[in-house]
């Protein structure tokens, strides 16, 4: 259900965007994807969800005054009310096709944040939204398992998410050999955000 909440948003999101005129950075889409989360949740009635936005993470041990990171969405199920570790946590890049920058920084600001415990260290999976910002003529999460294999040593191949196919979008999911503990399980919704 989140899966498909996120892409219906990211496709609302694009058009929104695009009716506009404006170029949006990565912040201001998540924000814009966020309102359009919280619209469908209330026209549908799932009030047993929240989505929260650019959520602080604070280790009760860590400095003090400093914060352990900010997700891009904390998705918190009432009946699911655990220690604040344990949540499914949506973190939001933007990928460039023939921009290798944004595919480095996909992985190690996205992934590695997953993968090291600062996202989502009590829950078993994560989810990573690549906000495509121009035409792929190749296979965008081909690249994405590549270098996650580079980076992470045992990583478990990117492969076809079986619940559905959306379009405008591609899901995979694979596992992530975490710093301590179990592997997490990372969902990639790979979104359509050009024209």
């Amino acid at each position: 259900m989140i899966v498909q909440l996120i892409v219906q948003a990211a496709r609302r999101t694009r058009r929104r965007l695009y009716a506009c005129g404006e170029i949006f950075d990565e912040n201001k889409i998540t924000i814009e994807l966020h309102k359009e989360i919280v619209r469908i949740i209330r026209r549908r009635g799932f009030f047993h969800l929240a989505f929260m936005l650019e959520a602080s993470l604070n280790n009760p041990d860590g400095e003090l005054g400093k914060v352990d990171g900010r997700i891009d969405l904390q998705v918190v199920f009432a009946e699911w009310l655990r220690p604040d570790e344990y949540y499914f946590g949506v973190e939001c890049k933007r990928l460039r096709p023939g921009d290798s920058g944004t595919f480095r920084y996909y992985v190690d600001a996205g992934v590695g944040k997953f993968a090291d415990g600062t996202y989502a260290p009590g829950h078993p999976t994560g989810m990573l939204v690549g906000y495509l910002m121009a035409d792929a003529e190749e296979a965008v999460t081909e690249e994405l398992s590549r270098r996650m294999a580079s980076k992470y040593p045992g990583v478990i191949e990117l492969d076809g998410w079986p619940d559905k196919t959306y379009r405008d979008a591609e899901i995979v999911a694979g596992d992530v050999p975490r710093s301590v503990g179990v592997p997490i399980n990372i969902l990639h919704a790979v979104v359509r955000m050009h024209g």
